[in-house]
């Protein structure tokens, strides 16, 4: 996977750099956006995957499920933050996730332009560049970040914002781009991130490895379906008792 990521990396990079992609829209809903980039890079996705792993199912977000009945599938997201992307901004990613059996194993968030390959497999840890990320436990907790990620249709969102803030959250923040949230969380960066009815796509590969570098979630992961319209809502922070609180106010 890590492979794949690093491949498509380059085609989103070169495509950023010019600055020429145009977007285009999914449906009636304006806020979901793609372009040729996304495109481009699950091509060389799913050209590598098929070529390493020939008889592992695929679940991409463009081209859907290619079924090799396989008890493994792995969930791509070609082009994670493309709104950013097509706005110049850099926070954007490729995110590859390998399910079995409904649990999540190993997954990759590669950031392109700023070179940062997150790795992470279940019970070994999570890696920046080779670098294992251990979660900093002595941030000072009058200072608290939260991202958010959801589903387009959340109309409550404005409410939400106002109980994070009265319940002493110091900023909220909302990134359009979820798998580099849960990375930032991995980094120590940011204290939570809240999923509200987030994609397969849109939480997986991140989520595994903020859970990796010692996050805890709430309530706690269970078996995931694997599909397109697969949706979860949960809260990981860098404690327990962060997550719960967050997932309260939600």
């Amino acid at each position: 996977m890590i492979q794949s990521a690093y491949e498509a990396g380059k085609i989103l990079k070169t495509a950023f750099e010019r600055g020429s992609s145009k977007a285009m829209h999914k449906g009636k809903d304006s806020y979901d956006v793609f372009s040729k980039a996304d495109t481009d890079s699950e091509d060389m996705i799913i050209k590598i995957l098929t070529t390493k792993l020939p008889k592992v199912s695929i679940l991409s977000e463009e081209k859907g499920f290619i079924d090799r009945k396989s008890v493994s599938v792995i969930v791509v997201d070609p082009l994670d933050g493309s709104s950013n992307f097509l706005l110049g901004l850099p926070h954007f990613s490729v995110s590859l996730a390998c399910f079995h059996q409904g649990e999540i194993v190993s997954s990759v968030v590669y950031n392109p332009v700023l070179n940062k390959m997150y790795f992470a497999e279940k019970g070994r840890g999570a890696f920046l560049n080779g670098k294992k990320l251990k979660l900093l436990t002595n941030k000072n907790s009058a200072h608290i970040s939260v991202n958010f990620a959801h589903s387009t249709k959340w109309p409550e969102k404005g409410k939400f914002f106002d109980r994070a803030y009265k319940s002493g959250i110091s900023r909220v923040m909302n990134n359009w781009s979820p798998n580099l949230d849960f990375c930032l969380l991995a980094e120590s960066k940011i204290d939570a991130v809240v999923s509200r009815g987030s994609l397969i796509y849109d939480f997986s590969p991140g989520f595994l490895i903020a859970k990796e570098s010692g996050c805890v979630e709430f309530p706690k992961m269970k078996k995931v379906k694997i599909s397109q319209d697969s949706s979860i809502s949960f809260v990981i922070g860098n404690k327990k008792s962060l997550s719960t609180k967050l997932f309260k106010i939600v």
